[in-house]
């Protein structure tokens, strides 16, 4: 699932932005990021970090008819789709491409002070997400004459993810560049972009679908049969998947795997019966009874002088020999056995440990209140003060993170936690991050983090608060 960041402020204008797109957006892997709404420059709708690609995307979720003219100018319904900046009138392809463009300056300037080069490829599109048959067949005609671009003109969310996978798929095999994850902490920093786990107060689910960067992906559009290439061109295809087939296909296997699970048990039934009538013929023809014998074990009596043992069969009882002593008695020597010495035991947990642990960081102080135990997790109750004048952020997701004396690593599930993200100029925040993992049963101290402090300009990118020391027995 791809990672999320928003503005600090949240001032993003996402009235285009569809949560089918981000749904389609969390699909991707593991190692892409996702921007909405960043501002360099400019603004853009969404910006997806791959491994060597930068995908800017330019969102219009119009639900007319969609033409574009001789002048590359768009109109719906009649009426100009146009965008206005710096007085400047701009089609959607033309504010596409200059937005990826100021982007691209934005990130040549950033890795330019941390004394490293891009080398990355930097791709514009234009989304129209739920374009109507006439605006695909528009645009399909429009991309047709027009004989590619280096903007993407994308019909639906899977279109637009298939032509990023292409970019993707091309630039593995040209580009000798690759995004660091402290690059991309580095670039959200000066962005004031920080983590997120919702869009419009929903949260990010991955869909059910195919993930889009694999080869089964094909675009097509709902109106015929076709595909497009890079650069837009229609080009035929073999027609949408034959369905009725495969499935035909799959229950004819499924059904022959039942006549042979079924054929297996009759066999095997039949082979238990049968030889189960020989055994009993064999027995009663060798006149062995069908029930077996008990075993019982034979004393054994041993004398003074050399004679050999004698083990009366299990139908007699054991006799002592005609002229000869009686048996001396028997001396039972009880030696006691050693007693091992128990092992030693790591000191049970008690069901929390409280008190206060605190560290301060530029105005920001952090207090571990109590560690509370519950079987296979536990909970850091933690109290946040703000003393600066300014908003100070602390998320849990990927930034969270405790750290035992043994060197194993906790993270929270910060859909259960209780510790709000968010801390006004001068508030107290409290609650509590939920570590669904046991902690080690031999750890003696634990160590509490954020790894990043965002929101207040105090906080400059790689500045952490650590609460250190804090025991667990």
């Amino acid at each position: 699932m791809a990672r999320f960041f928003k503005p600090v402020k949240e001032d993003f204008a996402g009235a285009d932005i569809p949560l089918d797109l981000i749904e389609g957006l969390a699909r991707l892997s593991d190692d892409c990021v996702v921007f909405i709404g960043p501002r360099a420059e400019r603004q853009a709708d969404i910006v997806v970090f791959s491994k060597w690609v930068v995908h800017v995307i330019e969102v219009k979720d119009k639900r007319g008819t969609i033409t574009v003219d001789e002048n590359d100018e768009w109109w719906l319904d009649g009426e100009p789709i146009e965008n206005l900046f710096a007085g400047r009138k701009e089609s959607p392809t033309v504010q596409a491409q200059n937005t990826a463009r100021a982007f691209e300056r934005f990130l040549r300037k950033i890795y330019d002070k941390r004394g490293k080069t891009f080398r990355g490829k930097t791709y514009p599109y234009v989304l129209i997400p739920h374009a109507s048959p006439e605006t695909r067949s528009n645009l399909a005609r429009w991309r047709s004459e027009r004989k590619g671009g280096w903007v993407q003109v994308a019909t639906s969310v899977e279109e637009l993810l298939t032509l990023m996978r292409r970019k993707d798929q091309a630039a593995a095999e040209s580009v000798d560049f690759c995004f660091e994850p402290g690059d991309i902490q580095y670039i959200a920093h000066h962005l004031r972009m920080v983590p997120t786990e919702e869009v419009y107060g929903v949260r990010i689910q991955p869909g059910t679908q195919t993930p889009p960067f694999t080869e089964s992906s094909t675009p097509r559009t709902p109106e015929s049969p076709t595909a497009r290439d890079e650069g837009g061109t229609v080009r035929a295809s073999a027609g949408p998947p034959k369905r009725s087939a495969d499935r035909f296909l799959w229950f004819a296997i499924g059904a022959m795997l039942i006549l042979l699970c079924c054929f297996g048990l009759g066999l095997l039934l039949l082979t238990w019966g049968v030889g189960g009538v020989y055994l009993r013929l064999a027995r009663e023809s060798l006149g062995i009874s069908a029930t077996p014998a008990v075993f019982q074990p034979s004393p054994v009596w041993v004398t003074a002088t050399k004679t050999s043992q004698l083990s009366p069969t299990p139908a007699q009882e054991p006799t002592v020999p005609p002229y000869t002593a009686s048996p001396p008695p028997q001396t039972q020597v009880n030696t006691p056995e050693p007693t091992l010495a128990p092992a030693a035991s790591p000191v049970p947990f008690s069901s929390s440990i409280a008190g206060e642990w605190s560290a301060q960081k530029n105005g920001l102080v952090l207090t571990v209140e109590k560690i509370e135990f519950l079987g296979g997790r536990f909970r850091v109750w933690m109290r946040a003060v703000n003393h600066t004048d300014d908003r100070i952020v602390l998320p849990l997701f990927k930034n969270f993170f405790v750290v035992d004396n043994l060197g194993n690593q906790y993270e929270a599930d910060s859909f259960s936690s209780t510790f709000p993200s968010d801390v006004a100029p001068g508030a107290i925040a409290r609650g509590y991050a939920e570590i669904p993992k046991a902690i080690h049963p031999e750890a003696t101290s634990v160590k509490v983090m954020f790894v990043q402090v965002f929101g207040s300009l105090r906080f400059p990118y790689g500045t952490s608060i650590v609460v250190e020391n804090i025991p667990l027995r």
